[in-house]
């Protein structure tokens, strides 16, 4: 499972078998192919399955961090006057009447991206998906508040878990077709 930005770090699945006779040669065999098999089946839904647990990261990372418990910078004085004048109250960060929260879900702000082992998230092209963009890589008048960023230990777990729960599918359906 991997992503963009900064630190991240993939996950991946590797497997190595060894024959050792030839009656399990041909269940061995099945394994190996049903395990190399990530486009479709039971490993792809884990993948599936993880992008969006990642996604729901994302929104719960958003939100604390728009409440200021994370290390994005403050509103500046002149982005609180104006709010003020518009009629918003508060200080959330990136949160003024949650179009952009709204929008971080898969085919709105961002996209999943399959790859041979896993997935990729990435912004979309679509008006919300390039304000995230701005948003998480800044500009010269906005500080970068990154909101693709990697996932947290209990988030990485529950991923980790959902594929594998694939894999063990995979592997016991090609157990079922070598028996047959």
């Amino acid at each position: 499972m991997c992503g963009e930005g900064e630190g991240w770090k993939g996950m991946s699945i590797g497997i190595q078998f060894k024959v050792d006779n030839r009656k399990s040669a041909a269940k061995l065999r099945a394994m190996r192919e049903a395990a190399s098999n990530t486009s479709t089946g039971p490993i792809r839904d884990g993948f599936d399955d993880s992008a969006q647990l990642y996604v729901a990261y994302v929104r719960r990372r958003f939100t604390r961090y728009s409440n200021h418990g994370g290390d994005w910078s403050e509103l500046s004085d002149t982005t609180l006057a104006k709010r003020r004048s518009e009629g918003f109250r508060g200080s959330r960060i990136l949160f003024v009447v949650g179009d952009l929260f709204n929008a971080l879900q898969l085919g709105s702000a961002l996209i999943m991206q399959r790859i041979a082992k896993g997935f990729r998230i990435r912004f979309s092209n679509t008006k919300q998906g390039k304000i995230a963009s701005y948003q998480h890589s800044g500009t010269v008048t906005i500080p970068a508040r990154p909101i693709i960023a990697p996932a947290d230990n209990w988030t990485i777990v529950r991923m980790r878990n959902r594929v594998l729960r694939g894999f063990q599918q995979a592997m016991q359906d090609a157990r079922e077709r070598a028996a047959r």
